[in-house]
């Protein structure tokens, strides 16, 4: 079904939900309109909320539609670079979509006849990408966080590197560190930043002033760094 909005046509699906008590509209980039159908009413009647909640909508697609301007839909002419490695896409008379990192390159072998825009091949390109960055980040993050602790004399318990996607980094009350592997697609100035703020945090534990002072003192700028990492996101490339 389709959703006419500005003279366009959006996907838009009604799924039953045996354990909802009440319609729910859910708004995904790429992923058109779902609306969650609760038993015992009919798709007319969620049809009636949906229109009734088209203002609603509307804002909630034009969100949607900016995010989506800002995620790559890779094709085989894509040109993506992450730190030290290029993405290849690679076509295949094998059955299936695979993938492997070698000699600086995320090879990606998608089979004759599937579209490579395909929502199954997007997927598996991006885990590539990620698997490159998680190399890097593994190859190059330790040992950086290791020389800013030592340089300002603080110390932290364990290092984990994952693939968070919630935030850059954390530091728990024991002092272990987890960073996201997705801090390498950052400038080097940011990465020392993030770096240096999870490293205040195992002196400061919240973000009071004394964090505050403590990490301009280290990093000379900590609110315009702040403010440049806010134009990056995590979730978006």
């Amino acid at each position: 079904m389709q959703f006419k909005l500005n003279n366009q046509d959006i996907p838009l699906r009604f799924v039953q939900k045996p354990r909802a008590r009440r319609i729910s509209i859910t708004i995904k980039p790429f992923h058109g309109i779902l609306v969650g159908v609760p038993p015992g009413l009919s798709v007319n009647e969620a049809q009636r909320f949906v229109e009734m909640k088209r203002k609603w909508i509307q804002k909630a697609l034009d969100k949607t539609s900016e995010q989506e301007r800002k995620f790559t839909i890779f094709t085989e002419n894509t040109y993506f670079v992450t730190r030290n490695h290029e993405l290849c896409i690679e076509r295949t008379d094998g059955e299936r979509i695979r993938g492997k990192i070698e000699n600086r390159k995320i090879r990606i072998f998608v089979p004759h006849g599937i579209d490579i825009k395909n929502d199954v091949v997007q997927l598996s390109i991006r885990k590539g990408i990620e698997m490159a960055w998680a190399k890097e980040a593994n190859e190059m993050l330790p040992a950086r966080i290791m020389a800013l602790a030592k340089e300002h004399g603080l110390f932290f318990n364990k290092l984990t590197i994952k693939n968070v996607k919630s935030k850059w980094g954390s530091c728990t009350g024991r002092n272990d560190i987890v960073l996201s592997i997705h801090l390498v697609r950052l400038p080097d100035i940011l990465i020392d930043y993030v770096l240096l703020h999870e490293l205040v945090h195992t002196i400061h534990k919240n973000h009071g002033p004394a964090f505050w002072s403590m990490l301009h003192k280290l990093t000379g700028d900590s609110h315009g760094l702040d403010d440049q990492l806010n134009h990056f996101s995590i979730r978006m490339y």
